[in-house]
Parts: C-alpha cells; structure tokens; sequence
C-alpha cells in the first residue's frame, strides 16, 4: 500500500471521505507478518473456554472476530462504521456484526463472557465512556483485553532529532487519545475492573513496505500543521525510504496489551 491515509480519522471514517483508502490500510495492516503474535497474545489474556460469548469492539470488517469465532467462540463484532460493517457482512456472512460505538453498545447487561478492542480507543474521545459500557456488558468474572499504542512513544531511527520530533508530535496530535497506551492501568482502575495487568508488545519494522504507510502519514501531519516545513518533512522522509535500501531503516512501535477481570 502506497497511499497515504488519515490514521486519526478511524474516529469518523465516513467523515474522512477516504472509506475505500482505509479499507485497505486495514487489510494491508493485517497482512504484517508483526500482527498474529500480538493477536494471539490478546487472545491467550481472554482465557475463554470453547463456546463463551466475546465482543470484538471495532471490529473493522470482521477479521478478527471471524479469528476468534474459529477458535470455538460465540463472536460479535461491533464497529462504528457502516461501512466497514457491510463489507464485513460481505466477507463474513457466518458473523454477527453490528454498527454501534463503543460508548453505547447495543447489547443487554451482563451477556458476553469477554469483551476485547484491538486499535480502538486511540480513536475514542471519551474512553471512560467505553469503558463503563464494557463493564456493563460483560458478566462477572468476564475478561476484557484491550490493544493499544501509545503514539508519543513511536521510535524512528533518523539522523535529524528535531524533525523527527516534530513530526512525531504533530503525528500524535491527529489521534483522539494519542497516551491511551499508558493510561490503561488507572483508567481500568477507575472503570472499577480487577486483575489489572498490562504488558508492552514492541513491533519492530525493518522493511519500508511494512511501515512506509504510516511514515507518510508521519510526514503529511507535520506538514499541515506547519510543525515543519515540506521540504524538511519531505528530505525525512526522503531518508528513511534510504535507510530502508541500505539496511538502517527502524521503527519501533510500543504496543500495549491490558488485561481486566469484570468483578
């Protein structure tokens, strides 16, 4: 994938216009060699028997979710695109999957066994919300697993230190929750969730085509917020694609994985 996408605007996707560029951000995201192991892990924190119900809350077209109903689990997908909701419905018509928002779920409470959000709440404008909702679907004794990053922790190797900063400030401030990675703890806390545990997954990327998408995306925010100008975002950008060709290229984004128990 080559195009450059509005990471941020998974918040809104029919707002962004782009609905068919993030498609394929997603699928060409699920196609990294770096997601099932960290897919699996969050799957091993659920620690569900055969049979439990699991919500899978943005769940995109329904990867994932199709993932976890294969291994034995009564899935439902939830996401607040309608439009990524039909096109799962289209690849998965076996699934379950529902347009709804993480802050208002369409189910009763006390009915899922586990609740997990892979790459959600860095969307979210009010997490506390999403959370309370959490809480209130999932019976006692449920697991929840959330996985996040943390997009002021991103690590990108490069010779000029101030643009790389720049750029990576002005990257992070088009997430919604830009530190939700680090907050996991106190905001689960809060939620009233027990058994907190939150592990650090770091993905590392060598080759361009696993991360040139997002580094564009890197560069095209310092841009339009003027954090740099577009000849330094461009000579940036201009020496990762080298570092690449020669073998120096890393980027190191720090995935968090938290795991809960509903009391």
């Amino acid at each position: 994938m080559t195009e450059t996408v509005q990471v941020g605007g998974f918040n809104d996707v029919e707002l962004t216009g782009q609905q068919k560029q993030m498609l394929g951000f997603l699928d060409w995201c699920e196609n990294l060699p770096q997601m099932p192991p960290l897919r699996d892990r969050s799957h091993q924190l659920l620690d569900l028997p055969s049979g439990a119900t699991v919500l899978d809350v943005g769940c995109g077209v329904g990867t994932a979710t199709a993932q976890l109903a294969e291994s034995g689990l009564d899935a439902i997908g939830v996401d607040a695109s309608g439009f990524l909701v039909q096109v799962g419905r289209q690849r998965h018509p076996q699934l379950r999957l529902i347009e709804a928002r993480a802050e208002d779920l369409p189910l009763e409470d006390a009915s899922v066994d586990g609740y997990r959000a892979e790459r959600v709440y860095q969307h979210l404008t009010d997490p506390t919300a999403a959370l309370a909702e959490a809480r209130r679907v999932l019976r006692p004794g449920g697991r929840l697993v959330l996985v996040e990053l943390d997009a002021d922790l991103w690590t990108v190797d490069a010779s000029d230190m101030d643009t790389t900063r720049k750029l990576g400030r002005a990257f992070a401030d088009t997430i919604a929750y830009p530190w939700i990675g680090r907050r996991f703890h106190s905001l689960l806390q809060d939620a009233g969730f027990e058994d907190i545990e939150v592990e650090l997954f770091p993905l590392v990327y060598r080759d361009y085509a696993q991360c040139g998408v997002v580094l564009q995306s890197v560069a095209a925010a310092g841009k339009a917020s003027g954090a740099v100008t577009p000849e330094a975002a461009d000579a940036w950008l201009a020496e990762q694609q080298e570092r690449a060709k020669t073998g120096k290229l890393f980027v190191m984004v720090p995935m968090f994985i938290a795991s809960a128990t509903r009391p």
